[in-house]
């Protein structure tokens, strides 16, 4: 998987949480309104994420959709196993230590991670 700049991330994060094709209108509205990025700089980071492979893009009427290629959850399971590997030596366990102590949990979720780790045995 290449590396996303933190922009092309946001961009592929909004497509993703969209759960649908996106019309290239859509995607450059959005970004101009809600982040200031001009619709040119949108068009250039889309042609970016087609070239990475992580959109497909298709010709509908008189518009372009953008599609994912790359699902979300497989996009996060790489990162994952990446940082695993990367700075913990795929030392899951120190891993998963590290990321309990930095996170808060409420009751609820305590008990769910408490339930799969008994599940995964």
């Amino acid at each position: 998987m290449k590396n996303l700049s933190e922009t092309e991330l946001l961009i592929l994060n909004w497509i993703w949480d969209n759960k649908k094709a996106v019309p290239l209108k859509e995607i450059k509205e959005y970004f101009l309104k809600e982040k200031g990025i001009t619709g040119s700089s949108v068009s250039t980071y889309l042609t970016r994420l087609i070239n990475k492979g992580y959109l497909k893009s298709e010709k509908f009427l008189q518009t372009t959709l953008y599609t994912p290629i790359i699902l979300k959850r497989d996009f996060v399971a790489k990162k994952a196993k990446d940082i695993l590997n990367e700075l913990y030596g795929n030392n899951a366990f120190e891993f998963v230590l590290d990321f309990i102590k930095a996170t808060e949990f409420t009751a609820e979720q305590k008990e769910s991670i408490i339930k799969a780790l008994k599940e995964n045995r």
